[in-house]
């Protein structure tokens, strides 16, 4: 059995150790200095797969709905919260790709 004291400084240094990996990981060169994350859409769905299109300036992703493949989407994101519909029922379709 361990001691109060010698749990309590295990504890301490658990703590202690969680604060320190818990710092904001330092950003790659290709994130802008002052650059800051943001939510720009949330959903009930699982989304991955992130795609921007240069041409229209536009990000896809696709969605996931309780595991079903027949209730996979990708999504159109055409503003700040304005997620769209771009294909239903994706069945299968794991990411994006251009």
């Amino acid at each position: 059995m361990i001691s109060r004291p010698r749990r309590l400084v295990c504890t301490i240094l658990f703590l202690l150790a969680a604060v320190v990996s818990a710092r904001a990981a330092e950003l790659p060169s290709t994130v802008a200095k002052g650059a800051r994350l943001v939510e720009v859409f949330s959903s009930a769905a699982f989304h991955e797969g992130p795609t921007w299109d240069p041409v229209t300036g536009k990000l896809y992703f696709t969605a996931f709905f309780g595991g079903d493949p027949a209730n996979q989407q990708i999504i159109r994101l055409d503003g700040p919260g304005k997620g769209t519909v771009w294909l239903d029922k994706s069945e299968g379709v794991n990411g994006t790709w251009l």
